[in-house]
């Protein structure tokens, strides 16, 4: 036995440590097969569940644009009862996707897909220093607002309205139409107020509200039709801020569209149910208020985007922790502006935005479309956008690819050398007022045709802003002086005021659409993001207005 080293069966301690090595190794090998099984297995199961979320998300917006009711022609009518379509550009971009500034400590333990546009070889130190480096790559533009009104027969929206009999209680209807809403709210870093209550910091949530438009709702007890409530006569009709906070607390609980009004008979405020011809005009339309503080009454354009900057310092205007309604919050010195407060389930102002703010309270969360998204992208299409090819690589540029701007801008530089760039079509989907990204706006190639939405919107909005609205025809002959002119409705009052073209041509107009073109299409960039397996999914919904 010893001088052997085997056993009684002639097997040797040598072979005997081979077989168990080979067993350890097979049964490493299949425990490894386990396991990419079972992350391949979370890996799909989170696709699907992503794939899932994301095509019912896509399935809405698309039945949403299809069913628009107003055609997208500018001087809509209100009188032709078709409503309204309304986009809003903000002023983030894919190239700049963010508002959020990463500290050393809070980059490092970011859960957002890394940047892939920096550049190698560079190290965190070097990373903070460069703004532009600090963009994780997934993000995209998320800071736009598409609001439209919406007719489904098939499937008619459904919400609460106020019950007459019963204040404390709520009445379902079902409508075909609705006043349909989509934004998103980026999170916000989790310091201040807002630790704790969002989710992972540069994440969007999507957001859509449907506002049934129903006038034959079971109107105020003993109020005429589409009357929906009364507010107290101690509510004068200086008192604008408290009405416009009624409204807000109105809509934030029920799901009707509706306006503010001043009842000079009854001297007291009342809020109406809207018509399709009511969402035609502006003021009449969902967080349309443009209330400053500055003044005494809500002005023209009605504009639904603050001119604040959206963060914490801003105050809210009544003092306490909790808020029984969301509240207007002032700018702290500079421009007066009003913005939109989010609140936490015990009322208290945890961030503050100047785009639109979610459900709160006991219905927050019934608005979410989507979690986890890093883009919310509407575009137009422009038939004069430029398209470029890059000489050495015969990439084509569009006006939404990055190194576009340097294309565009190719004559009127020294460098790069302009033929390494050339023309080869128009016609793309585009950022509003795209041209924003230049320093002079007014800067347009001579051999292009000049394109629809290239230049700012022409309506006094936020900076940065523009907006494709399909505008209403009655600022023409409301007998007000929405241009601070000597004349009232100069363009409608049958005489020739500017002495050329002849009578109430369109140079009279008193007002005028931020882009007076027929809109042909847009598209809708959704792109979601899943944190535990690192995956991104994005799809393009797209719709057809009018004819090419």
């Amino acid at each position: 036995m010893a001088r052997g080293m085997t056993t009684r069966r002639g097997i040797t301690l040598v072979e005997m440590l081979i077989a168990m090595a080979i067993t350890l190794v097979m049964i490493g090998a299949v425990v490894t097969i386990f396991a990419n099984v079972t992350g391949s297995v979370q890996k799909r199961r989170a696709m699907i569940e992503m794939s899932g979320q994301l095509r019912h998300a896509r399935n809405v917006l698309q039945r949403d644009l299809a069913g628009a009711t107003c055609p997208a022609v500018t001087w809509q009518r209100p009188e032709s009862n078709h409503g309204y379509l309304e986009i809003i550009e903000g002023p983030l971009t894919d190239a700049n996707p963010t508002g959020l500034i990463f500290d050393e400590q809070s980059a490092s333990v970011s859960l957002l897909p890394r940047n892939n546009l920096v550049k190698p070889g560079f190290d965190l130190e070097q990373h903070m220093k460069d703004p532009d480096s600090l963009v994780p790559g997934g993000l995209g533009d998320a800071d736009d607002i598409l609001m439209l009104t919406v007719r489904n027969e098939q499937e008619p929206f459904v919400g609460r309205v106020p019950d007459p009999t019963n204040p404390q209680a709520s009445l379902t209807i079902e409508s075909p139409l609705a006043e349909v809403v989509w934004f998103a709210v980026e999170n916000p870093l989790n310091t201040g107020a807002a630790a704790g209550f969002f989710g992972e910091p540069g994440l969007r949530t999507i957001y859509r509200r449907a506002l049934l438009i129903a006038p034959w709702a079971p109107p105020y007890e003993g109020s005429p039709p589409g009357v929906m409530q009364l507010l107290p006569a101690v509510v004068n009709r200086s008192q604008v801020p408290t009405a416009l906070a009624a409204l807000i607390a109105f809509q934030e609980q029920y799901d009707l569209s509706v306006r503010l009004e001043w009842d000079p008979q009854l001297a007291r405020w009342k809020i109406v149910a809207n018509t399709l011809a009511d969402l035609t005009r502006r003021e009449n339309r969902y967080e349309h208020h443009h209330y400053r503080a500055d003044q005494q009454d809500r002005t023209f354009p009605f504009a639904v985007i603050s001119a604040g900057m959206g963060d914490l310092n801003f105050e809210p205007s009544a003092p306490g922790s909790g808020h029984s309604a969301r509240p207007f919050c002032y700018r702290q010195g500079g421009e007066p502006a009003t913005a939109r407060a989010i609140l936490n389930d015990n009322g208290e102002v945890v961030h503050v935005v100047r785009g639109l703010a979610p459900l709160w309270g006991k219905r927050r969360g019934e608005d979410v479309m989507l979690t986890d998204a890093l883009a919310f992208d509407l575009r137009l299409f422009d038939p004069g956008a430029p398209l470029f090819v890059e000489r050495s690589t015969e990439t084509v540029l569009a006006p939404s690819d990055f190194g576009w701007k340097q294309a565009y801008r190719a004559p009127f530089e020294s460098f790069p050398d302009k033929e390494d760039y050339r023309l080869v079509g128009q016609g793309a989907y585009v950022d509003a007022g795209y041209g924003l990204q230049f320093d002079d706006s007014d800067l347009l190639r001579p051999e292009v045709v000049p394109p629809w939405f290239f230049a700012a919107s022409g309506v006094p909005l936020a900076p940065g802003y523009s907006l494709y609205d399909t505008w209403s025809f009655h600022y023409e002959n409301n007998g007000l002086n929405e241009d601070g002119d000597d004349l009232v409705d100069e363009g409608t009052n049958g005489f020739d005021d500017d002495l050329a073209y002849g009578v109430d041509d369109v140079g009279e107009r008193e007002t005028m659409p931020p882009y007076d073109v027929s809109l042909r299409a847009m598209q809708v960039k959704l792109r979601i993001f899943e944190l535990d397996t690192q995956q991104i999914r994005e799809v393009t919904v797209g719709q057809h207005f009018v004819a090419e």
